[in-house]
Parts: C-alpha cells; sequence; structure tokens
C-alpha cells in the first residue's frame, strides 16, 4: 500500500502523528501535497486512512494551519470515536502519496480496528 512514487521518482514517504485529538502533518507533507487546501475527504479503507484533498468550497474535513512553515492540523477525536478508533494506539504512523488516489494514505497500526461497516 505505501508503495506509491511521486512523479519526480521521490517516494513520497513521510510520518505522521495523532496527538490531542489530532492528525498532525509536518511541513514536508503540508507544503508539498497540501499547501493550496483548506479542507479534506477522509475514507477509512481496510488499515489506511486517506485524506484526499478537496476543492475549495466542496465541504470535508478543515485542515489548519499549525506553524509557519507549513505544519497543517486536522481534528480528527470525534471522527476516530464514531469509527471505533482510539487514539492512543496510533502515536506515529507511515505514510504515502498515492499520485494515481491524489491522497494520503495513512497505515494505522494492525492492532487498530474500526467498527464494521465503516
Amino acid at each position: 500500500m505505501l508503495s506509491a512514487a511521486d512523479s519526480d521518482g521521490d517516494r513520497g514517504e513521510y510520518r505522521v502523528r495523532f496527538a490531542n485529538g489530532s492528525l498532525l502533518l509536518g511541513s514536508d507533507i503540508g507544503s508539498r501535497h497540501f499547501a493550496a487546501v483548506s479542507c479534506v475527504a477522509l475514507q477509512l479503507r481496510e488499515q489506511c486512512l486517506w485524506l484526499l484533498p478537496l476543492r475549495q468550497g466542496a465541504g470535508g474535513q478543515l485542515l489548519k494551519w499549525s506553524s509557519a512553515r507549513g505544519d497543517r492540523a486536522l481534528p480528527l477525536a470525534a471522527q476516530l470515536r464514531d469509527w471505533g478508533i482510539d487514539e492512543q494506539q496510533l502515536g506515529e504512523c507511515p505514510a504515502c502519496w498515492d499520485k494515481q488516489a491524489l491522497g494520503l494514505c495513512i497505515q494505522l497500526p494492525p492492532t487498530t480496528e474500526a467498527k464494521s461497516g465503516q
């Protein structure tokens, strides 16, 4: 799942962190893939949480700026709770930009299981 390559040959592999009810994206991801994006769609598929950039005005979850460097934060406490995922199990996770899906795939730990039907 984490094998998608970026268009410039960079594999686009990153680390993201879950803390204090938010998903934290470093400036390496924020400035490269979400610089002009204010909202994202979330999809939970198998063991991956997908962040898909949305056009302005299309709705979705607000992706907040958390530093002048380009770090971004996505409040997720309620969504994780709705999915039955304990944030304490997440910590730091590998992520990869998928150029075919045009989104960020965050690999969740194997012990993380969402409620059925999500």
